[in-house]
């Protein structure tokens, strides 16, 4: 039977051993893919899982997806045996993983130069964006016409030395990264990465077969996920489509932003070691952050109406501190509000330019619901604290969406525009 994922606790000192593994092998196995291929690495996700064929028999394990043509090399490195020894120590007293890999990476899209930022005109009985821009679908279009599809999070506000503020809007950074900027490693990375391994890997008997002679890794049984692909003319089982006849001009990707391009030759000021996925937007109008209003059939109001008048605030605490779940809302370009939770299991992410992992949170949506086509940016909320956790970036095979930390996403945007502070909006800033 093939491997499901199932839903059981996880004790703290299996999380704790994860992490300590994650640590010491992340920059090595990117070292070992660099080294010898310049194939396609990105994106890649570690993630903590509990798999087996039945409940009684399931397990936490390691979970890597990445790209397909380096499935078996990645393979390969945890097949040596400082790696095996690293992930199943011979000490029964310290938790255990299997190594699963699998060449299905988080699915995200990257772009072509694009300037504006437009929300188009939606006749849609389930969602309406008149009071606030939150899980609005957004298209950012550039010169060449190029039009792509993501979600509006919210506002941001940043406080400078002088003591200046200036807003603006956040959503993703993927659409705006050049097609190169995920492809291949150059050569000035290869010997970059060649110089960070934090691990003994010299094992000389694994060098001795090829990539071709890897095992088949075991089937893993998960629902298909349809892949987060902004550059999609039409996106099928939406409630909200990015196609309407008129738009309306909301601002233009600020000039703030950084610019990457890996075949420069200065890699420290054109690459983040971690890429956050974001990107900001010079906004012609603001509105507050707040839940969206959400419209019955017959044009009533629902619950919601009554959480639209209070902002959206920063966390007092992650939920990642948790060991349950956390009951969310996601507040999607695609369907508009949609429940889900997020798992307290730790995962790792790679994406873009980034040259080292970041940790992200899977969300998991409620019922038949779906992280779909232009979802990326949606902001993952509580309902009942009105905190925003974070933003989706990616999806992967399992059905699960990966949330970026907001409170790291900030502080992220602070080192890089070298301000003092960056917050969420408030109705009184707006």
């Amino acid at each position: 039977a093939d491997l499901a994922e199932f839903d059981k606790p996880v004790t703290d000192a299996t999380i704790s051993r994860f992490n300590h593994i994650h640590s010491q092998l992340e920059k090595p196995l990117l070292a070992y893919i660099c080294s010898k291929d310049s194939r396609k690495y990105r994106p890649i996700a570690l993630r903590l899982m509990v798999l087996g064929r039945s409940e009684d028999d399931a397990k936490p394990c390691i979970v890597v997806l990445c790209p397909e043509q380096q499935s078996k090399r990645v393979i390969k490195f945890f097949d040596r045996d400082s790696v095996q020894t690293l992930c199943r120590p011979e000490d029964n007293t310290v938790p255990s993983f299997e190594v699963v890999v699998l060449g299905r990476p988080p699915q995200v899209k990257q772009a072509d130069d694009d300037t504006e930022v437009l929300v188009p005109s939606v006749n849609s009985i389930d969602t309406i964006i008149a009071e606030t821009f939150c899980g609005a679908p957004i298209v950012i279009r550039r010169a060449s016409s190029v039009e792509k599809r993501c979600t509006f999070g919210g506002i941001i506000r940043t406080v400078w030395l002088n003591g200046d503020i200036k807003l603006y809007g956040l959503t993703v950074g993927h659409p705006l990264l050049d097609d190169s900027a995920d492809d291949h490693s150059t050569e000035l990375e290869k010997a970059e990465c060649s110089n960070e391994g934090s691990y003994n890997l010299s094992d000389s008997s694994s060098e001795a077969y090829t990539d071709d002679s890897v095992d088949k890794q075991p089937d893993i049984q998960s629902q298909a996920l349809l892949p987060i692909r902004e550059s999609q003319s039409a996106l099928a089982n939406a409630h909200v489509s990015w196609t309407g006849t008129e738009m309306s001009k909301i601002g233009s990707i600020s000039k703030d932003l950084p610019k990457y391009s890996p075949a420069t030759t200065d890699m420290k000021d054109s690459a983040p070691h971690k890429f956050y996925d974001w990107a900001l937007i010079d906004m012609t109008y603001y509105k507050p952050n707040r839940i969206p209003q959400k419209k019955s059939s017959k044009g009533g109001i629902s619950e919601y109406r009554a959480l639209n008048t209070r902002d959206l605030v920063m966390p007092a605490s992650l939920p990642s501190k948790s060991k349950k779940r956390q009951s969310v809302i996601l507040m999607t370009g695609s369907g508009g509000l949609k429940r889900g939770s997020l798992s307290a299991l730790p995962s790792r992410l790679l994406l873009g330019p980034g040259k080292e992992f970041v940790d992200a949170r899977i969300l998991n949506l409620d019922g038949d619901n779906q992280i779909l086509d232009g979802d990326s940016g949606s902001w993952a909320v509580n309902e009942t604290t009105f905190e925003v956790y974070g933003y989706i970036v990616a999806a992967d095979t399992f059905g699960g969406g990966y949330v970026i930390s907001l409170s790291e996403a900030f502080q992220n945007i602070r080192d890089t525009l070298r301000c003092n502070s960056v917050d969420l909006a408030t109705t009184f800033d707006i």
